[in-house]
């Protein structure tokens, strides 16, 4: 029986060496991190944000730099991933025009070039994929927290006409939009 299953074995490591023969030191590989709420966490997925990351702020791709971000880059992670999840309960979902035209106002592209941000994404080694997956947990998690909390604010007409004699008063000074800050 011992002898059977060194056998098989045996056969499996060498089926193994010569379908992966191929593969080049500098491949992906994909390694499970850990899980949030049943959801995979991957090597891959992180490497791919911190690379996003990385662009986004014009930073060096090098060790350093990736060690500096990847504990932040960590945690958004699991947070989106905690976020899908929350909408997943809730039944919420995201059409992908809905998805493309936030990316076209993230990103500053026009919708109609949507084909020229994908080759620009190939173009950088960014997965597409986890790009839109970032920006889907953003817009559920928009979407959760004004099914939530909508109930609870009212505004009544005065309060807007107020709002808009206030903005009228203010045309040509200097003014600061703190929520953006």
């Amino acid at each position: 029986m011992t002898c059977k299953i060194v056998k098989i074995f045996c056969k499996f490591i060498i089926f193994f060496i010569v379908t992966f023969n191929h593969i080049k030191a500098n491949d992906e590989f994909e390694l499970l991190i850990g899980t949030v709420d049943e959801q995979a966490v991957t090597s891959y997925e992180l490497n791919q944000r911190i690379k996003i990351l990385i662009n986004t702020l014009q930073l060096d791709d090098n060790i350093d730099n990736r060690d500096k971000v990847r504990t932040s880059v960590l945690d958004k992670l699991i947070e989106d991933k905690l976020k899908i999840s929350e909408a997943k309960k809730l039944q919420l979902s995201i059409q992908d025009s809905e998805l493309d035209i936030f990316l076209s106002n993230v990103f500053q592209f026009p919708i109609e070039k949507k084909k020229e941000f994908s080759d620009f994404l190939s173009k950088k080694k960014i997965d597409e994929d986890i790009v839109r997956e970032q920006a889907r947990a953003e817009l559920l998690w928009n979407r959760i927290i004004t099914q939530r909390f909508s109930g609870f604010i009212t505004v009544s007409q005065l309060e807007i006409n107020e709002e808009i004699e206030l903005y009228k008063n203010n045309r040509g000074s200097v003014q600061f939009n703190f929520s953006e800050i």
